[in-house]
């Protein structure tokens, strides 16, 4: 009997990032499939063939009026579909989510915590927002934590008790596809890149990927890389800054006014551009586990990241990667400096950031750990 399966998230972005490429196994495996999200452009033409899609619009940041009208909504779709299971992630889509699927009586019902918002918050306005989440916790019968150190603060939290929740294999989500990580083209599309932005061969590039925000460590980025000072040292940030969230405008000013800070708006052709990188630089405030950071370790690049749950444990420090503190730009600049001037050292971290890429994150094999997990959540719930 196939076993009917609802994802939640906040935008379809979401499910396009850290879903989508689980649907055709699982529509193999007899599952099917509903989506529910806030539908943007081009997403509906990406979703396999049957998988159904209920576009539940839904403001990100704080919009609770908007959370509960969609928590009826999904509650009505669940009562009509009949689901199984509701896997729901990221803020608001997993507190409607969590809230319609309990009233509903879905039998099993899945948070996915792929990080943790509060983290990012002090004060009040943390203890508001651990609230909410503890909401979407309560509500579900299993929850599966992106890391264990993330699972470890929210068990301190007491978000939920030890054993509703458990994390799949070393942590993440869907792994790596290595077929679009081929090192054999690893070179052309360095050469491509660094020629498109007029870098030399042989300058040494600190590469940032994510939205040019200040909770994604921009503005100690800027700060270590402007007390770098050296001359064949170059920064590539690769993502939106519209008006750079949060990010210190002098700052903004000096990098913008740099030629060796190269800013590329949202590009499409990330991997070409990391591929043009000696190392990552990803110094983040809070983190679920890093794609990003996979993704680098997949081209054999070694990353600096900071020492927070999720983000170190998706490398392993001074074997794939470094680790500086958070919010701490000296500790970064010092840290960047230690892999320019050891260019093989960076070299050696990043063959082994590949290795372990293939040995615990490839794409396949955790995809098959996640429908394994699914059926066996399925078998819990329906005694």
């Amino acid at each position: 009997m196939a076993i009917k399966m609802c994802v939640v998230t906040t935008t379809s972005q979401t499910i396009k990032a850290f879903v989508l490429p689980t649907f055709p196994k699982m529509i193999e495996e007899g599952f099917e499939i509903s989506v529910a999200t806030h539908v943007l452009p081009g997403f509906k033409e990406l979703l396999p063939e049957g998988v159904k899609l209920f576009d539940i619009p839904v403001g990100r940041g704080f919009d609770l009026l908007g959370t509960y009208k969609a928590a009826l909504r999904f509650e009505k779709i669940c009562r009509e579909e009949k689901f199984d299971i509701v896997m729901y992630s990221t803020p608001n889509g997993a507190l409607y989510g969590s809230i319609g699927s309990k009233r509903a009586g879905v039998p099993g019902r899945i948070l996915a915590q792929w990080g943790m918002r509060f983290v990012g918050f002090e004060g009040v306005m943390q203890r508001f927002i651990l609230e909410l989440e503890k909401i979407s916790c309560r509500n579900a019968t299993h929850v599966r934590a992106v890391s264990e150190k993330n699972r470890q603060i929210a068990l301190d939290k007491k978000m939920y008790p030890p054993e509703k929740c458990k994390v799949l294999g070393k942590g993440g989500t869907i792994g790596v596809d290595l077929s679009l990580f081929d090192l054999s083209k690893k070179e052309e599309m360095r050469n491509e890149t660094r020629k498109k932005y007029n870098i030399p061969d042989d300058a040494f590039v600190f590469c940032f990927v994510g939205s040019v925000r200040a909770d994604k460590g921009v503005n100690e980025l800027l700060s270590a890389f402007k007390e770098f000072s050296k001359d064949n040292a170059y920064l590539l940030l690769c993502g939106d800054y519209f008006a750079a969230d949060g990010v210190d405008k002098e700052l903004f000013d000096w990098a913008q006014n740099n030629s060796n800070v190269i800013f590329t708006g949202h590009v499409n052709d990330v991997y070409n551009h990391m591929a043009s990188a000696d190392v990552l630089v990803h110094p983040t405030y809070r983190e679920g586990f890093g794609m990003v950071l996979q993704e680098a370790a997949a081209l054999a690049i070694p990353t600096i990241t900071t020492n927070i749950p999720g983000a170190s444990e998706a490398i392993v420090d001074g074997e794939t990667g470094l680790l500086c503190e958070k919010k701490d730009p000296v500790s970064l600049r010092e840290t960047m400096e230690k892999l320019y001037s050891d260019p093989e050292k960076a070299k050696t971290l990043g063959k082994a950031g590949r290795l372990r890429i293939e040995k615990d994150f490839e794409r396949n094999m955790m995809i098959d750990r996640l429908i394994e997990d699914y059926k066996e959540i399925y078998k819990e719930t329906h005694k």
